[in-house]
């Protein structure tokens, strides 16, 4: 494939932006839009760098869910992340399914250990982190048990 100049630039742009890490479609195209290339030359971008497997919304999701799984952050709070950055309705479905309740569970009891806090202030606490509630009541009825 032969690329125009606009095209080789854009191309430029957008694998400088994938070299800090993975990026979801919507991000990649709300940059090249920003840079002012024409939807054409956007589509073309993105086309080759999901067929080189640099572009890809799942994958990118689902390393986003475990960081911020990692980091102490609940199923709501990743889902309006993915959403605030352009992740389409399917993915943030698969994301959905991802967050298991288990997995919740011991993600919020994690983030808050080594934490001294009552009650009610670990409970606003894990809404804040994103958690649903049936995970928070889980989490603060068993409270004591995690303060050891």
């Amino acid at each position: 494939m032969t690329w125009s100049g606009d095209q080789s630039n854009a191309l430029a742009l957008a694998l400088k932006k994938l070299q800090s890490g993975d990026r979801l479609e919507q991000e990649i195209r709300d940059l090249l839009a920003t840079e002012n290339f024409s939807e054409d030359v956007q589509n073309e971008v993105i086309s080759s760098l999901q067929n080189w497997s640099l572009l890809n919304d799942s994958r990118t999701a689902g390393n986003r869910t475990e960081i911020l799984q990692r980091r102490g952050y609940g199923k709501l709070k990743i889902l309006e992340d993915l959403e605030r950055r352009g992740a389409p309705p399917d993915v943030l479905a698969s994301v959905d399914s991802l967050c298991e309740p288990d997995v919740e569970v011991e993600t919020a009891r994690k983030a808050l250990s080594g934490k001294n806090r009552s009650k009610i202030q670990a409970a606003r606490f894990l809404a804040s982190r994103g958690f649903e509630q049936e995970v928070i009541e889980q989490v603060i009825e068993n409270l004591e048990s995690y303060s050891e």
